[in-house]
């Protein structure tokens, strides 16, 4: 019975995983920008700026491809620069003002997001499942390092 409580319960953090992500990306859409770019846009005001465009490419997971097609909508738009140094393949990426602003409003967003999220959750329950999800992460961790995969 065990196995099946087990997978009941994996399907439920899967569900909720896909809810949350429906309800960022609902978000993201009344922002009025694409989510790929948004992704974009939210690294560059963590890191503040990125030497490359392969360097952001990297961070993020995505193609250089991809990363030349959103670097430059999100340029057009007057929500990022670009500085070519001494070195003409050195491209200093950093967010403008127009940028920081959109970052800022998707923040408050998200906070209303992710209070939604844990609403009626005792500060006791948070607790506990923030325990049980670093277990489970830490067992997929061993299970993917005893597997030669990590």
């Amino acid at each position: 019975m065990i196995d099946k409580r087990n997978h009941e319960i994996i399907y439920k953090m899967i569900i909720a995983s896909r809810t949350h992500k429906k309800a960022i990306e609902t978000v993201i859409d009344d922002i009025g920008i694409h989510r790929g770019r948004h992704q974009v846009l939210m690294n560059l005001a963590r890191r503040d700026k990125f030497n490359s465009q392969k360097e952001i490419a990297e961070h993020i997971g995505i193609t250089q491809a991809a990363m030349t097609v959103s670097l430059s909508k999100l340029e057009r738009d007057g929500l990022i620069s670009r500085t070519v140094g001494e070195d003409s393949r050195y491209n200093e990426i950093s967010i403008t003002e127009k940028g920081r602003e959109i970052v800022e409003h998707s923040r408050e967003h998200f906070m209303n997001v992710d209070c939604a999220t844990f609403n009626g959750i005792s500060e006791e329950e948070l607790e506990s499942f923030s325990k049980c999800l670093d277990k489970i992460q830490n067992n997929l961790n061993e299970f993917l390092e005893s597997e030669g995969k990590k």
